[in-house]
Formats: structure tokens, sequence, C-alpha cells
């Protein structure tokens, strides 16, 4: 063989790794994000009742604004990680999205069928 033809075997082997491996499987990032972000302002509660005082989660109080339903009682635990959790989910499933079709413009597979760009 040349050694041109290596190199382009090289080349092309690299490319071929480097689509396999680069894509993000957007469904396992939203399941991952979503349980860290549920569990996070589960916990987040559970410590401020748990600490106690006059006041606890005078700050975390203000997600009660956004998350409907959510206060800093024991039930507002779970309800925060419901809200968490969804948050997470979208958030992880959009960024996996948006990464898988940069990565496919960046090495040329324009099509809209593919199966990666949103697993």
């Amino acid at each position: 063989m040349e050694l041109t033809q290596v190199m382009a075997n090289h080349i092309r082997d690299q490319r071929e790794i480097g689509e396999a491996v680069i894509h993000v499987k957007s469904g396992v990032l939203a399941f991952v994000l979503a349980v860290m972000c549920g569990s996070v302002i589960f916990l987040m509660t559970a410590w401020l009742l748990i600490k106690g005082g006059p006041f606890p989660g005078y700050h975390l109080r203000l997600l009660g604004e956004f998350f409907i339903g959510y206060t800093v009682s024991w039930t507002g635990c779970f309800i925060g990680f419901f809200y968490g959790a969804t948050v997470g989910a979208t958030a992880g499933w959009a960024i996996g999205a948006i990464y898988n079709r940069i990565v496919n413009f960046r090495f040329g597979n324009h099509s809209k069928n593919n199966e990666n760009t949103v697993n």
C-alpha cells in the first residue's frame, strides 16, 4: 500500500470512531439529570426541615413561585422532586438533542432522519 492510501484509511477509521463515540444518548442524559435535579431539591428541602429553626428554608421557599404547590415541608420534598425531575429531564433531553445535531453538522451528516439525533 502507498503511504497516501494508509493515511486515507487511518483518517476514515478515526472519523468512523469519532462519529460512533461522540453521540450522546439524549434519553440517558435526560434520566440522569432528572434524578440529579429531583434529588437535589428533595435533599435540600429535607435537610432544612431536619435542621429546623424559626424560618426553615426562607430562600428555598421562593421555588414555590415557579413550582406550583411547592413548600418547605415534607410534602414539598416530593413535589420538589417531581418538579426538579421534570426540569432536569427536559434540560437533559434538550442538551443531548442539540449536541447531537451539532455533531451531525460537524461530521457532515445533515439528514433529519438520523437515528442518533434524538435517543
